[in-house]
């Protein structure tokens, strides 16, 4: 999958992962190609605050 440049304004640092670009949208949210602090690649997706705010999607998502 494509990688493109993360947007400006946007985040470049969720938590202990940093952002390296952007690999799509959806209805859900974005979804970010990242860096561990082991340097591992990882895949970070961010999800609309509106689904971050409804106990009910959470309580059925991986969310920690």
């Amino acid at each position: 999958m494509p990688v493109t440049t993360l947007r400006a304004g946007g985040p470049e640092r969720l938590g202990e992962h940093v952002l390296v670009g952007r690999l799509g949208s959806g209805g859900m949210g974005a979804v970010h190609r990242g860096r561990a602090p082991d340097d591992q690649r990882v895949t970070v997706k961010v999800v609309r605050a509106e689904q971050a705010a409804d106990p009910k999607f959470l309580a059925g998502s991986a969310v920690r």
